[in-house]
């Protein structure tokens, strides 16, 4: 997108809120997050508009952290980050920005060294 005489690839905003840093990426709020309140590690599989479409809403929570990840057709669109911890709102960027298909990826793993995996 274009505004005010810069060129935008996505949607990124920074920011803390009660002492926790926000992390706001690419088409974050596509899908409402009332459909994944069941719990951590919880995915959401929801009927798209667009046949051939798959979107799905990855979601982890803890005391300290949220993380909610947006997929359509397999790739990063978007991603919510809150925490301590901004080590992976550069890769999740890159991410959207790349398209990379993430199938088979279990990107919720705290465990998992995502800038190392993707690099």
């Amino acid at each position: 997108s274009y505004l005010g005489g810069f060129s935008f690839e996505i949607f990124a905003h920074h920011t803390t809120f009660w002492g926790y840093d926000v992390c706001l990426l690419g088409k974050f709020n596509q899908v409402n997050v009332e459909a994944v309140e069941s719990g951590v590690g919880e995915e959401c599989h929801l009927e798209p508009k667009k046949k051939n479409t798959t979107i799905e809403v990855l979601v982890r929570r803890s005391k300290d952290e949220f993380l909610k990840i947006i997929l359509k057709n397999h790739r990063v669109i978007g991603a919510v980050i809150v925490g301590k911890d901004m080590e992976d709102a550069e890769t999740f960027e890159n991410l959207i920005l790349n398209g990379t298909d993430v199938s088979g990826i279990d990107l919720l793993n705290p465990q998992l060294d995502l800038a190392d995996y993707f690099d």
